[in-house]
């Protein structure tokens, strides 16, 4: 299963690359199993001179100049600095996606490549980058360097959007046009924005309001993601704006304009929605919508009282604010051009799920802290030991195998979750068990089904780590999912919270280096409607950790460091 983030597509003409370092690094890449489109473009990586390649389960896309004006950036290489890269100040994705040729060639890529880390800095809007520590480094094929599709440089950094299913393969959106056709110069200050927009939506997690239209300026105050600014005046790509009874500046690529349904008028042509229907039933509240056949959802911000949902293809007609009802407590929509947004408050640190299915959108949300309050007691906590299953030869699966014992994934996955289990129990909680110790026919996508049937607050899932051909990376790491589809991004915050909060708990527990790892698009974490963790305890390719993890009071520790986390979590 390929991993995709929100894309982070970057250029530059090959003339400027930099030449593959003698004695880098090779790693083996191949091409992408499903289709990819950029601006509306499909992109044609079979026969293309810079193909689309997938390294480590992550996308990667070629820097070139063809494929950075489609997106809007802009980069540059020195000797002496390496290659930097920069969102384009003047930006049309209109005109960008109309000019783009690529590069065609009769040639028909093979499915497997051999491409180098690159060696050279780099600098990702204004931050330097250690590519050499970096999990997913940048790489140089063909003599062209490819940058990998993480979050935090497009989501965070460029603000793209970007959607993935199987029948349309990876779709990713720039931000609207930011320029005018007329260049803007000192003497002809004419704004790059929409001097008529009314109201903005914020669309980055904190943003500062300035004093001036520049970054330097003094910061009056600070919005979040999904507040609605009403537009005073426009200066370049800067909106003046009304925020917390100050006048002041936001920079205009970290919002989006939009008018409330007060402002708007139906354009006749696209699905209008009316109120949706809000029920609780004592522990779940859940909003219901009917939106239109050809409508696509995203959530574009949360936090942890917040979740914005923006649906294309819809209008909002006599909408009035819903709510409270249970852990929501109130939805709102404002419009933006022919799209929806629908901004969800909830009580903080709800879990909030979301799902679009037949032409109807679902979001629900309820109370972290329902079952039994604050504390264990009353969670239903779903442990899942890894491997252990039953595969069609009528081997058990036992995942990775330890190299000078042979102690197994699936035996430390069971001996961690059992002690795990019992510290649960005695705090209360209700702990379901995806496996025991003995074989299971229990397959890997039957797990989060588990944990999604007993309406879980928590999931874990527990594993032993390898890597091939090293034995010395030791460490635990614990990963998390929380972007792509509705209901991880919708959780986020929760999500990355419970990671860390473990984390830190085995890092205590144990006294060794434990580590978070973001966005890992697992189906266990994917798939789950409540925050998921997944925890690699260790090394059993490393001959120290493997025979820690054989030893139970190792264990116990690794059991106390996932218990003192979620401890954390519901606190």
């Amino acid at each position: 299963m390929k991993r995709f983030s929100a894309v982070l597509l970057t250029a530059m003409t090959t003339l400027l690359l930099p030449i593959t370092a003698h004695g880098a690094e090779a790693v083996t890449v191949a091409l992408p199993s499903f289709s990819i489109t950029l601006n509306d473009v499909a992109i044609n990586y079979q026969n293309s001179q810079y193909p689309f390649l997938v390294y480590k389960d992550i996308t990667y896309i070629p820097m070139t100049y063809e494929d950075a004006k489609l997106l809007g950036l802009v980069s540059e290489w020195n000797d002496e600095n390496g290659l930097s890269i920069n969102k384009s100040v003047y930006y049309d994705r209109d005109t960008s996606r109309n000019n783009y040729q690529g590069y065609p060639t009769t040639e028909v890529n093979n499915p497997t490549q051999t491409a180098t880390i690159a060696q050279f800095p780099v600098t990702i809007a204004g931050k330097e980058i250690d590519n050499q520590t970096e999990e997913y480094p940048l790489l140089v094929f063909r003599d062209v360097t490819y940058f990998p599709l993480t979050w935090r440089f497009a989501v965070d950094e460029f603000g793209w959007k970007y959607q993935f299913s199987d029948e349309q393969g990876l779709t990713i959106a720039p931000p609207a046009s930011v320029s005018t056709s007329t260049i803007v110069t000192p003497d002809d200050p004419k704004p790059t924005i929409d001097s008529s927009v009314t109201k903005v939506q914020v669309t980055a997690d904190i943003v500062n309001i300035r004093a001036d239209a520049n970054t330097s300026s003094e910061i009056l105050t600070k919005v979040e993601i999904g507040d609605i600014l009403d537009v005073l005046a426009v200066n370049g790509d800067w909106y003046q704006v009304l925020a917390d009874d100050k006048i002041g500046w936001i920079a205009g690529w970290l919002v989006t304009p939009c008018q409330t349904n007060d402002t708007f008028t139906p354009s006749g042509n696209g699905h209008e929605l009316t109120n949706g229907n809000l029920t609780f039933d004592g522990r779940i509240a859940t909003a219901v919508f009917d939106v239109a056949s050809e409508s696509t959802a995203t959530v574009t911000a949360s936090s942890q009282n917040k979740v914005v949902i923006t649906i294309d293809h819809l209008m909002l007609k006599d909408f009035t604010p819903l709510g409270a009802a249970g852990a929501i407590t109130a939805i709102e929509g404002t419009q933006a051009g022919d799209k929806a947004i629908l901004t969800v408050h909830t009580l903080d640190k709800a879990t909030v799920t979301a799902s679009l299915e037949n032409n109807r959108l679902t979001i629900t949300a309820r109370d972290r802290y329902v079952n039994g309050g604050k504390g264990l007691s009353g969670k239903i906590i779903v442990i899942d030991p890894g491997h252990g299953n039953i595969k069609e030869n009528g081997v058990v699966d036992p995942g990775t195998v330890g190299l000078v014992l042979g102690y197994t994934d699936r035996e430390v996955g069971y001996a961690v979750g059992d002690k795990l289990r019992h510290l649960l129990e005695a705090q209360g909680a209700i702990v379901v068990m995806t496996r025991e110790a003995e074989p299971t026919t229990v397959t890997l996508t039957d797990r989060p089904i588990i944990a999604n049937q007993v309406g879980a607050d928590a999931f874990v899932s527990i594993h032993g780590n390898a890597l091939e051909n090293n034995t010395t990376k030791q460490g635990a790491e614990v990963y998390y999912y929380a972007q792509q589809f509705l209901t991880p991004s919708a959780q986020k915050n929760s999500r990355q919270e419970l990671a860390q909060a473990v984390n830190q708990g085995i890092a205590d527990a144990t006294g060794r280096s434990c580590v978070v790892k973001d966005f890992q698009n697992y189906v266990v974490l994917r798939n789950t409607e409540c925050p998921s963790i997944l925890v690699e305890t260790g090394y059993l390719s490393n001959a120290e950790e493997e025979a820690l993890l054989a030893d139970s009071t190792y264990q116990q520790k690794i059991a106390q460091g996932i218990f003192d986390g979620l401890t954390q979590f519901f606190q």
